[in-house]
């Protein structure tokens, strides 16, 4: 185990690895207004979810978020993940396990593409690098970096969501205002959450 910390964390894989993913999602599709999550604990060197999917409403589309941290055969020292993004006219799907390849897929074809030009530990760098320099860059300008606090807290509001779904089997609502991501609601104060 990599990190010896996770194995008596209650909240595991939606707060360590899934908050990315809603993040991301996030910032590709937009905010969602709804989730419905289930998680599953598998391992038996954690305490906590080492499963879950979580199905994000947003507008008119649905978001799948499969995640797994127990999945038998899985290559953890990949930097990327298996993304699929499925729309009317194709597919976009980023592939580790063929290389590292962002491949589309329309009805006039597939076109793959290289997903990274260094190496993979480069690249893993590089990102921090990147994202360093940028809120660098920001508070010398006065201006608000791509993660700031306010967004930041949005996505948390949405992983509170999903366990509070996971644990009641029900949709959740969020509430996607910043002053709703802002502040606890009492349930979460009193989970710990």
């Amino acid at each position: 185990i990599k990190q010896p910390y996770t194995q008596t964390m209650e909240q595991l894989l939606i707060f360590e690895w899934g908050i990315h993913i809603i993040d991301v999602a996030r910032f590709l599709i937009g905010e969602p207004s709804s989730v419905f999550a289930a998680t599953a604990s598998v391992s038996p060197y954690f305490s906590g979810e080492d499963r879950a999917v979580i199905f994000l409403s947003v507008a008119d589309v649905q978001v799948v978020l499969d995640l797994s941290w127990a999945t038998v055969g899985d290559h953890p020292g990949q930097i990327l993940e298996h993304v699929v993004l499925e729309g009317e006219s194709g597919s976009l799907q980023i592939l580790p396990e063929a290389g590292n390849v962002i491949r589309l897929i329309t009805r006039e074809g597939i076109t793959d593409q290289a997903a990274i030009s260094l190496s993979e530990s480069e690249e893993y760098q590089l990102s921090y690098t990147r994202a360093h320099q940028h809120f660098i860059d920001c508070l010398r300008r006065g201006k608000i970096p791509q993660t700031w606090a306010g967004d930041n807290l949005k996505t948390l509001r949405t992983v509170f969501a999903s366990y509070r779904s996971a644990r009641t089997h029900r949709v959740v609502n969020i509430d996607t205002s910043l002053s709703g991501a802002t502040s606890l609601s009492g349930e979460e104060k009193e989970s710990g959450l």
